[in-house]
């Protein structure tokens, strides 16, 4: 049985990402270390090169859910 709570969490963290490879890793630690923990974080990646989302390999928690098409659209396009 899944826990209503967990389909709808209290808090969507968003981060958008783009070449972000250096702050990511600590920026997703960030969110982990808080108390507060019915949280959701939607990590959108804006076509990085860099390997951003490649530093996030040794995260596993089912609250942090990745959003990628490859494509570089800008911040705006990826928010909305």
């Amino acid at each position: 049985m899944v826990n209503d709570e967990s389909l709808n969490p209290m808090i969507t963290v968003v981060l958008p990402v783009f070449n972000a490879g250096e702050y990511l890793f600590p920026a997703v630690l960030s969110v982990i270390a808080q108390t507060f923990q019915d949280w959701e974080m939607l990590i959108i990646d804006d076509g990085s090169t860099d390997n951003s989302l490649g530093t996030l390999q040794g995260i596993s928690d089912p609250r942090i859910k990745i959003l990628r098409d490859g494509r570089n659209l800008g911040l705006g396009s990826r928010l909305n």
